[in-house]
């Protein structure tokens, strides 16, 4: 212990006389005599050992002090105790520059190194640090006199350092002080005691009951220090208060530099972010491009065909037709097991495995088509509202937001939906970004029987469901699309006035029927509300149908389960035991559940699947519906009449009635595909549905007489019972009881399945309401009202078709329902009229040699319209071609001169063909070459403007030249000929290739496509011989008939009048100035119209809107207008309007 003490002594002095040592170096290195006064030495002094002393003793005594902290306390102590050395050597006569500065701070250096000691002695300290105060206390050398000068120069202190090496040796921690340590405390205290400066009874013993001396010193240093922090106060706010400005000037210039670095900094991420924007968005565009290419020349007719990649398989298009049908089938892969497919039909699933054409082009993912309409979202384009919705389709639903911004609306899905592949042709994104002047209609709809939903109307045939989180959100969102400019947007149709409209004949059953549906809430879109159509016919076993006798029909009155009236009864008995059921436990059973007869529905997901499972794409939601697999045979749809003979009496489960495509889609009802659906109990394998006799095995010829009976006399009159039904006053109530009618609660609106407190009961109702069906909106609350009776006579249809009586071939001109036409007007012009456009308004425009027309209508005709007339001409302009220098030139008003508004490339060698057709914003351009140009253009009649868009999308399918170019607006299709041969049907939404007509050997001179059924003309020219073979092909391809004339047709069209009400025929126009007429139903001949006086070739022909009037002209200059019979005595004569003269 002896060793270790003179060790700690040495160092002590070792360091204390460094310290003097440095301290003298650094008085001298000053030079202060020569620098500073002494006086101010002194107060500089006194100021850093106070202000350092102070930082100790009046901080918190349980402060934890850092390793720095200690290292400072115990370096500022040895240099008091330095000074205080110095000022006991200066008594003895040692002076020196550090004497005489700490001589002169004596009782500062003397006060602060009793402070210091105190509060380094104080309990609230480690050991370690009390241990060398003790230490170099003990170690100083004259600590005799040291000492004394510290401790009686305050009595506070003297007691504070007595009552602390008390606890230090003997308080309640002293266990915890080593002996040695405890050995050197001693020795101190016996000093103390030898030099007189403690008493024996004022040091401590173990004995002594100092504890309460210990708390009341505990509490005086607490107020010492009290009062010093409130003596400081007011020195401390002086000295904020002096630097206040310096420290506010200090601020500013401080946030005006960080504000100027911010702002470069963001002017340097502002310029990256821009030019990655634009880097992606030029590698989308480039890879968009990139795919258009591919598509336009990888498909069938194409330079670069890949026929073990490119698609075999057709499903539905989307894409509705008038009155919205969807007729139309488009390419695709077949993403389903090769199990499901008859052994030679399985090869067709090989081309998906393939990888596409130029795909190493695309990346491994290709383009996003999120990216791709974030990339149209232009950064300064301002977005009016943004809502969180979904997209509903048949076979799954699309999350996402919806935003309305100032031209279109768009929608960002959340997660990026299946990839697509290049020759299915969705290449644009026009199913995400919507713009206004596309807009035709918006309508509320239900969705899962909550008023949550819009659907969205397109010009271009599309429709899209939108379903939002709630009715607010909806409401919301309609109402600030409402605000938005939408100029094409049509008014809904007001169901008085469609009845009236119906009832007094101006709407066939179906336009009404489909009216209904859409203002039911019913949609393409949701196969929980998949437009409902009845059931019809109840004979389906007869070699000869007659639609002229009542019991060819099912009863209208009653529902499809109860047509039979032995199965009422059943059904009765149902819902009173049920109703019984429920008054018997009454508070046990859920508060949604009520009495019904059915407990299945006319109408869900899993009928429209029934009936479509032969029809991609709803192959595979049905094989998803069904777990992975087909129905099993006997269930799977099979047989027209075996469905009839279930759902009408034998199946007391089975109740459905029928969907939209029994009366326009044949395809639905073949196996084109090729699916393997196994073999019945009875060893009959299922294949193509089985057809009632009377269609002769023919599918189209099903659907055509189907439609037929639709329309009859029989179903128009009894049409209104079933209405009362599906859409009327018998759906629900008194009367829904009395007409057996009631079906399942979870199918009716107003059901809420979050009434429900069971979690599991709820989840369960939930699932009925997303599988069991959904009820119409109900449309009307009391009866139907009848149709009007006509007073006229009825006339006796002729036989269309061997085997079916009753078929209607409907009013128009030419019909062999009706006596011959007459003339009605008939004028020679100085230019032959090559070509006539009719009008929604039921005018003509006649037109020159290579002339085309440009118009736009004010808005798209409405059953509304139908009443008002509303529909009228809002402008047009006239385009020319075939000029020497090559440019295609316009004219919007008649006293100004054509002006050159296209300049085609010459690559294409000169235009042969340039077409357009009301309100369809394309102009079509054929060359010698084969190649067609598709240019858009936007025509602003009120403004006077006609812009067409600087690059032409170009298609590529034909080998030469082009000889007749047709536009389908109805349909959104284009069917071309060349002098190769060969017909192509073209997309025009999509601008892309569909599908080719087989080639023939004759150039195809002339194409045409219906506006009413889609059903495609060509016809080919024979100039050797001057005969002509007429080819009438199905949209979807399938030849119809061909026939051969003798002399060469020079013109044809297709009769307007509504499907279902008749059978409209093919005008052709012959070069001796006669004009035949041929049934649309299988090409057969059905009469000719003759003028005596006319010989000359027939250039143009065409009927009007309606029908009553067929429009000719012959290259003389001559044109006639027939009308019918149906119009005589009550139509204002037709208009004409001559535009041959105005090029």
């Amino acid at each position: 212990t002896g060793s270790k003490s003179s060790s700690n002594s040495d160092s002590v002095n070792s360091l204390g006389n460094n310290i003097s040592s440095s301290n003298n170096s650094l008085v001298h290195n000053l030079g202060w005599p020569n620098r500073v006064p002494r006086s101010e030495i002194n107060d500089r002094f006194k100021m850093i050992i106070t202000k350092a002393a102070e930082f100790f003793i009046y901080s918190e005594s349980n402060t934890c002090l850092s390793g720095g902290d200690v290292k400072f306390a115990r370096h500022l102590f040895s240099l008091l105790l330095s000074g205080m050395g110095a000022i006991v050597e200066r008594r003895s006569g040692n002076r020196n520059t550090w004497s005489t500065i700490v001589w002169n701070c004596r009782d500062t250096v003397r006060a602060m190194s009793g402070q210091l000691m105190v509060w380094m002695m104080s309990p609230g300290q480690k050991n370690s640090l009390r241990m060398y105060v003790i230490q170099s206390l003990r170690n100083q050398l004259k600590a005799k006199e040291v000492i004394a000068s510290i401790i009686l120069s305050n009595s506070q202190i003297e007691q504070q350092f007595a009552l602390y090496m008390w606890e230090l040796m003997y308080g309640a921690d002293s266990s915890k002080l080593p002996e040695p340590d405890k050995q050197v405390c001693e020795d101190l205290k016996d000093l103390l005691q030898a030099w007189n400066l403690y008493s024996p009874e004022s040091i401590g013993h173990d004995f002594d009951p100092w504890t309460e001396d210990l708390t009341a010193m505990a509490r005086s240093v607490f107020h010492q220090r009290s009062l010093w922090a409130k003596q400081q106060e007011p020195i401390i706010n002086r000295t904020i208060s002096r630097m206040e400005g310096m420290v506010k000037a200090v601020s500013e210039a401080a946030l005006t530099v960080t504000r100027m670095v911010v702002d470069a900094q963001n002017l340097e991420r502002k310029a990256m972010m821009e030019s990655m924007k634009q880097s992606v968005s030029d590698s989308i565009h480039a890879q968009l491009q990139w795919k258009l290419l591919a598509h336009q020349l990888t498909h069938e007719r194409a330079v670069w065909h890949f026929p073990k990649s490119y698609p075999r398989s057709w499903q539905l298009d989307e894409t509705e037709g008038p009155a919205r049908v969807r007729k139309r089938l488009k390419r695709c892969h077949l993403h389903v097991d090769k199990r499901f497919l008859k052994s030679e039909f399985q090869d067709r699933l090989d081309a998906a495995s393939q990888t596409q054409p130029l795909s190493f082009l695309f990346g491994a993912e290709g383009p996003s088509m999120s990216a791709v309409l974030i990339e149209r979202l232009h950064t300064d384009e301002k977005i009016r509202h943004m809502s969180s919705a979904r997209i509903v389709t048949p076979a799954h639903e699309v999350c996402g937001e919806l935003l309305i911004g100032e031209t279109s609306l768009y929608f960002v899905p959340n997660s990026e939906p299946a990839k697509l592949d290049v020759n299915t042709g969705y290449l644009d994104v026009s199913s995400q970004a919507w713009q206004f002047e596309d807009v035709k209609e918006i309508h509320n709809r239900r969705f899962q029987l909550q008023e949550r939903a819009l659907e969205i109307f397109l010009l271009n045939g599309k429709t899209y469901l939108l379903a939002f989180e709630s009715s607010a959100e909806r409401d919301l969102f309609a109402a600030e699309l409402s605000h938005c400019e939408l100029p094409h947007r049509v008014a809904s149709d007001h169901l008085s006035d469609t009845v009236q409209l119906w009832r007094e004949g101006h709407l066939t059953n179906w336009e009404y029927l489909t009216t209904l549906n859409k203002m039911a809430g019913r949609s393409y879109n949701d196969l929980m509300q998949y437009p409902v159509m009845p059931f019809v016919l109840a004979d389906y076993t007869s070699n000869t149908l007659d639609l002229t006798d009542p019991k060819s029909y099912r009863n209208f009155k009653k529902p499809m389960a109860v047509q039979e009236k032995s199965s009422e009864q059943h059904y009765i008995n149902n819902y009173n035991y049920l109703k019984q059921e429920l008054t018997d436990a009454l508070n046990l059973i859920s508060i949604n559940l009520e009495a019904y007869h059915y407990s299945s529905h006319y109408s869900n997901s899993g009928t429209v699947l029934h009936f479509l499972v032969r029809l991609p794409p709803f192959t595979s939601m049905f094989i998803n519906y069904q777990d992975n697999n087909f129905d099993l045979p006997d269930r799977t749809f099979h047989s027209i009449h075996t469905t009839w003979r279930l759902t009408s009496s034998e199946s007391p489960t089975d109740v459905k009635e029928l969907i939209p495509e029994f009366f326009f889609l044949p395809e639905f009802l073949a196996n084109h595909e090729g699916f393997d659906f196994g073999a019945r109990q009875n060893g009959a394998r299922v294949d193509e549905v089985v057809l009632p006799p009377w269609s002769c095995g023919d599918a189209r010829r099903f659907i055509l007489i189907h439609r037929q009976a639709l329309e009859s006399d029989y179903v128009r009159e009894h049409l209104p019972l079933w209405v009362d039904l599906v859409f009327g006053y018998k759906q629900t109530g008194k009367a829904a009881v009395e007409s057996i009618n009631v079906f399942h609660p979870a199918t009716y609106y107003g059901f809420n399945p979050e009434s429900i407190v069971d979690p599991l009961e709820r989840t369960a109702w939930e699932t009925m309401v997303k599988t069991y069906g959904q009820t119409p909106r109900q449309l009307f609350r009391a009866a139907h009202p009848m149709v009007v009776q006509t007073l006229a006579p009825k006339t006796t249809s002729l036989s269309a078709i061997h085997g079916v009586k009753g078929i209607s071939w409907g009013n128009y001109v030419g019909s062999p329902s009706d006596s011959a036409p007459s003339v009605i007007w008939q004028q020679q012009h100085r230019t032959p009229v090559a070509s006539l456009v009719p009008l929604l308004t039921n005018d003509v425009f006649g037109l020159a040699p290579s002339t085309t027309l440009l118009l736009a209508y004010s808005k798209e005709k409405t059953l509304s319209l139908v009443a008002t007339g509303g529909t009228c001409v809002l402008g047009a302009a006239l385009v020319s071609w075939g000029h020497s220098d090559g440019i295609i030139r316009a004219k919007l008003k008649k006293e100004q001169p054509p002006y050159p508004a296209i300049r085609p490339p010459r690559c294409g060698g000169p235009v042969t063909q340039c077409v357009s057709v009301p309100d369809c914003s394309q102009l079509w351009l054929g060359y010698a070459t084969g190649k067609i140009l598709v240019y858009r253009y936007k025509f602003k009649p009120s403004k006077g403007t006609l812009e067409f868009s600087p690059e032409p999308v170009e298609l590529l399918g034909h080998n030469a030249a082009i000889l007749s170019l047709t536009l389908c607006r109805a349909y959104s299709v284009a069917l071309s000929g060349s002098v190769d041969g060969s017909a192509i049907l073209w997309d025009l939404n999509r601008l892309s290739y569909v599908r080719s007509l087989p080639n023939i050997s004759l150039p195809v001179s002339l194409t045409c496509v219906s506006e009413v059924s889609g059903e495609l003309v060509t016809v080919g020219s024979d100039a050797d011989s001057g005969s002509s073979t007429v080819r009438l092909h199905t949209i979807n391809m399938v030849l119809i008939g061909s026939v051969t004339t003798r002399e060469q047709i020079t013109a044809v069209c297709f009769s307007t009048s509504p499907e279902g009400v008749s059978i409209n025929v093919i005008a052709t126009g012959m070069s001796n100035g006669v004009i035949r007429l041929w049934s649309t139903w299988d090409l057969s001949a059905v009469g000719e119209i003759i003028v005596n006086s006319v010989d000359n070739p027939v250039l143009g022909l065409t009927y009007s809107h309606d029908s009553q009037h067929l429009y000719a002209s012959t290259d003389d200059g001559n044109l006639t207008i027939w009308e019918g019979s149906a119009m005589k005595g009550g139509s204002k004569t037709p208009k004409f309007l001559n535009l041959t003269t105005l090029i």
